[in-house]
Order: structure tokens, then sequence, then C-alpha cells
């Protein structure tokens, strides 16, 4: 698991290298942004991180049980995507914060335990320039799981391990914080069959810090974070490995008139057929707009890896214009840019 200062880490070290004799440090990969192809993938990573965000889909997967405490739920007034953070984790602004509960009996039906904890402090955020009271709720897990069986006597059990804090403010801002002293937090879905046969199997591992201020205006999404991402699915293993932010957190808005911006590092890589990754920059040129099906049909987007950039320019068609660093150009038809944005890119295991 990288975490989610490496790309600015690395940066400072070969800014640095070269005295006292210490090795220069291996060069960070880049990702290739020369064709339409790549121009495709980069879209598809963008919206798998920005309009996800900005439109909170529902699971794509059987939900876990509204009682299982720790990692899924739903009700949120902003939920974040299944596959990035619990559920639990959610915009503020809800005219008052969260209340701090009383002490929760632990759910952990199929084993494993749970510690859970709730208070009120201050605290100071890191990437918005403010002190806020805040309630909390933290999450202590050690292999907590649920176990869900059905009348097939198929089953599906959820597990959970690692550290959780997150809070909201009586004003407008939450947080939330993944893992602790490097240790990831991670959650799991397995489902078997009836025989007891493992078919399918998710791993999520996120380590990181991530903040949001919402007014009726603006969604503002920050964050430090890392995920780590395996998949067993139909004889099929997948692993995927994504940070987002680097010298500064990744940054995410959605107003309320329906524009997107995305600004901000990513790395990545994967096993995913031409995902090798690499680190790379997104930057919105004008705000991207979207339909009613979350299709983008207006705003520029400027991905950059090393020396080489694209740019997107979306229009009310649905198409877009694509611009490259080597001076040549392309264009995507509406559907070709339906299909990159509804593909998960390279950072969304395929089910």
């Amino acid at each position: 698991m990288r975490n989610a200062l490496l790309v600015s880490c690395l940066a400072l070290l070969s800014a640095c290298a070269g005295g006292g004799g210490d090795p220069a440090p291996a060069p960070v990969p880049t990702t290739t942004l020369l064709s339409k192809a790549d121009a495709q993938r980069e879209l598809a990573n963008a919206a798998a991180v920005a309009i996800s965000f900005a439109s909170a889909p529902a699971a794509n997967r059987q939900s876990a049980p509204a009682s299982f405490r720790p990692k899924l739920g739903t009700g949120a007034s902003w939920q974040l995507p299944q596959r990035r953070l619990p559920a639990e984790w959610r915009a503020g602004g809800s005219g008052g914060g969260v209340t701090p509960a009383a002490a929760q009996t632990t759910n952990c039906s199929g084993g494993g335990s749970e510690t859970y904890d709730s208070g009120a402090k201050s605290r100071g955020f890191s990437y918005f320039p403010t002190t806020q009271m805040v309630n909390w709720r933290s999450y202590s897990d050690s292999l907590c799981s649920q176990v869900n069986t059905y009348q097939d006597g198929s089953s599906t059990t959820y597990t959970s391990s690692g550290f959780e804090e997150v809070g909201d403010a009586a004003s407008e801002y939450s947080y939330g914080i993944e893992g602790a002293g490097g240790t990831p937090g991670s959650f799991s879905i397995t489902d078997k069959d009836a025989a007891g046969a493992t078919t399918f199997r998710l791993q999520l591992d996120y380590l990181g810090t991530g903040e949001s201020r919402t007014t009726q205006a603006l969604a503002d999404y920050r964050l430090a974070m890392s995920f780590g991402i395996t998949q067993d699915s139909n004889g099929q293993t997948t692993t995927i490995s994504e940070t987002l932010g680097g010298a500064a957190p990744m940054r995410i808005t959605a107003s309320a008139a329906g524009a997107v911006t995305i600004d901000g590092d990513l790395y990545y890589s994967s096993n995913l057929p031409g995902c090798a990754g690499g680190a790379e920059t997104f930057e919105t040129l004008q705000p991207i707009t979207v339909d009613a099906n979350g299709y983008p049909n207006g705003g520029e987007l400027k991905v950059s890896s090393g020396d080489a950039w694209v740019i997107a320019a979306f229009n009310a068609d649905g198409s877009a214009y694509l611009t490259f660093s080597d001076g040549s150009s392309a264009s995507l038809t509406a559907a070709e840019v339906q299909a990159s944005v509804d593909g998960g890119g390279c950072t969304t295991p395929q089910v």
C-alpha cells in the first residue's frame, strides 16, 4: 500500500538526492497519454474518482445489513461509493451535527470484536482553514464479521478490521480518518455457495484522511487517501492500488448547479488489461457539467503525466474533442464518452 504522500515524497527525495553518496531513487512511473485510447482510459479513471463522489450512486452489489456497524450502510444525505469508504463517513451541514451516541453493543455475530467510542472535541481541519467543535465516533475492529445466509444455502460474509474515526461539526464540515499508525483499515465481502465454496471475494484496504465542507451551493471533498483492492471472481484475481492526493489533497467539488471539478494527483497500478498505471495529475480547466444521466456535456479536463498531457473538451451533444501535448487531436463520440464514464477505468474491478 502506497501512502497518500508517495508522489510528493519521491519528488522531495529526488530533489535532495546526490549528497552524502545516497543513491537516487527510482523515478516515479508515468502513464501514457498519446492516443485516443489513452484519453478514454483516463476519462474513465476521472469518472471513477470524481463523478462517483458527485452522484453517490447506489451500491453496485448487495448492501450489507443496515445494522452492521462497520463499513457499509445507507441513508446518509451524502454517501461515498461502496468501493471507496464507509458510508458512515458523510458530509456535514446537517443543521446541528450528529449527537454523540452511547456506546453500542458490538454486532460481530459472525465472530471477531469491535470497540466503539464517541464524544465531542475541538478539531483543527487539515485541508480547510478552520477549527471546529465536532461530534466524533470511532470504531476499532478485529475481524468483526456478520454472515447473511440465504434460502438456497448460500451466504455472504462481511468482515472488517482496523480503525476508523468520523466526525461532523454543527456547521458545514465533516471528516473521516481511515486506518491508524500506518496500518490500513480493511473491509471484505465473501460470497459462498451452498457447498461452502467461495464464489466471490472483494477486499478493500484504505489508509488516510478525508475532509468535506457542504453548503447549499457546493460540496467540497478533499482527500489524501490510499486504497488497495483485491477481487477474486470467476477464477480471476484483480489487484488495484490507488492513491488520491500528493503534496496537496485531491479536491473534488460538486455544485448545486450540477458542475463537477477534480484537481490533484492520482497514482495507480493494476493488473487490469491496459492499466499498468503511474503518476498523473487532474486539472479542471472549466467546470464539468453533466446531463441527467451523469454524462459530461460541458467543461474541460486536463490530465498530465510527466511531460505529456491531454485535454478533453466536452460538447453539449455529449461528444468530446481531445488535444494532445504532441500537437495531435482526436474526437470522441457521445457513445464513446458514455462508454468511458461507465467503464470504471483502471481503479474499479469488474464484477
